[in-house]
């Protein structure tokens, strides 16, 4: 019988050894990527879901500000509608609830009118003169249409008075009283992004209110660039919107170009919709 040699041995055992140290490692890898793999969509899921509750909140907040701003616009229709004296900007009574108005809403709006020729008035307005012509104002011209009156909420715009960014929201009186046409409250942005700063997820996590067009309107952490812009045009989200609610990861090309997680949800009963984002490397930050 011939003799196999001892060294020849030892090499096919060393070689066979390896090889299975080679595929328990290599096996091992598989293992540690598939399980860093489902690690990091739980974190996902996880955070979507944070992102969405967070979205509820802000949604409910938003929707009951819009309902009471119509519930306000209508209240002083309905008061100057029965008015008969002919200086309802300085009527103690008018001015008392239109202060009772601003009071409720902690100074988030206040209620202003225009006349018909498009001449602005504040309330009390004891000096009675016009502070500003808006004739050229889109929350204005909208109410100047024939046919049914409508809520119109207006693009943001920066007032030439106060010199603030607001949200102006304007309705047609059924009838002009004293030469006024449109009364429209303003929800200023300051006071508006105040809460959201304190409620949004860390930097770079966002509040956003956007109205059924695609236009922003407003946005926490505050930036006068990105507003008016138009969120119909970046990818992804028009699909989502077509939903109503839902959730994405959005690589942010049109604006500053970090990843974040987004949620979406449309309001019912106003045109517009909330989003909240939080960015995705922090949503991440235990995976990492």
């Amino acid at each position: 019988m011939r003799t196999v040699p001892i060294r020849w041995v030892s090499s096919v055992l060393q070689k066979g050894l390896w090889s299975i140290v080679g595929l328990a490692l290599a096996t091992l890898w598989v293992l540690a990527l598939a399980f860093s793999a489902v690690y990091k969509d739980r974190l996902i899921s996880s955070s979507t879901r944070e992102l969405e509750q967070m979205n509820g909140m802000v949604s409910q907040h938003t929707l009951a500000l819009f309902k009471a701003i119509e519930a306000d616009l209508h209240v002083v229709d309905y008061w100057l509608r029965t008015y008969k004296g002919n200086d309802p900007l300085n009527d103690p009574v008018f001015v008392d609830m239109i202060n009772d108005l601003r009071t409720i809403s902690d100074g988030l709006l206040d209620i202003r009118m225009v006349s018909t020729d498009g001449k602005l008035y504040y309330i009390p307005n004891p000096q009675r003169q016009a502070l500003a012509d808006v004739s050229d104002r889109a929350y204005y011209r909208a109410q100047l249409s024939a046919g049914p009156r409508k809520l119109h909420i207006g693009d943001p715009v920066l007032s030439r008075v106060t010199g603030k960014w607001g949200i102006p929201v304007s309705w047609r009186m059924q009838k002009p009283v004293a030469g006024l046409h449109v009364v429209f409250a303003v929800v200023e942005l300051d006071r508006l992004v105040e809460p959201h700063n304190r409620w949004r997820f860390p930097s770079p996590g966002s509040i956003l209110v956007l109205r059924d067009d695609g236009t922003l309107l407003s946005r926490a952490p505050f930036d006068p660039h990105y507003l008016s812009l138009n969120f119909n045009e970046m990818p992804g989200f028009d699909e989502l919107f077509k939903k109503g609610k839902g959730s994405y990861i959005s690589d942010s090309i049109r604006t500053d170009g970090v990843k974040r997680i987004v949620s979406l949800e449309r309001l019912d009963g106003v045109p517009l919709s909330v989003v909240v984002t939080r960015g995705l490397d922090e949503a991440l930050g235990n995976y990492y």
